[in-house]
């Protein structure tokens, strides 16, 4: 998916989690950041364009998943920032305004009012509000269909 999130008005969903995910966890970003530098040779600085927008997407999704690994060891990138309880924290998301940009962008385009309640989603961290992410009642109502 390519969103506003680079320079230049180009970029992808990491170009947004990966601010989050420093300020949530400096530390430890900056140690998995450094190891996927030192593990893998990325073409960031590629001449076409695309290709390196492409490139920093991968190693920026190399670094979130690393990071994730030990909450949720083996998982994919998907799952870490689904599920994670600690590493994109609520109060960062909520606060940074490119979440906030891509949110209202979302709610403009499919007609939807997102709500960012928990980066996991689940009901015991997000409340009994109504304004649970859609979602959640997506993916129940796919478990009903499917006999889960």
């Amino acid at each position: 998916m390519y969103v506003w999130g680079g320079e230049g008005g180009q970029g992808t969903l990491e170009d947004i989690l990966m601010p989050v995910l420093r300020a949530s966890e400096p530390e430890l970003t900056a140690a998995a950041e450094q190891c996927i530098e030192t593990l893998f040779d990325w073409e960031t600085d590629h001449g076409d364009e695309a290709r390196s927008i492409a490139e920093q997407a991968k190693k920026h999704k190399a670094a979130i998943t690393l990071a994730g690994q030990r909450e949720i060891p083996g998982a994919s990138m998907n799952v870490i920032v689904g599920q994670t309880k600690q590493l994109l924290q609520d109060d960062v998301l909520a606060a940074d305004t490119r979440v906030a940009a891509f949110t209202r962008h979302l709610e403009s385009f499919i007609g939807v009012q997102v709500q960012m309640l928990s980066t996991t989603g689940n009901r015991e961290r997000a409340g009994t509000s109504e304004k649970i992410q859609p979602q959640i009642n997506a993916n129940e109502r796919k478990s009903i269909r499917n006999g889960r």
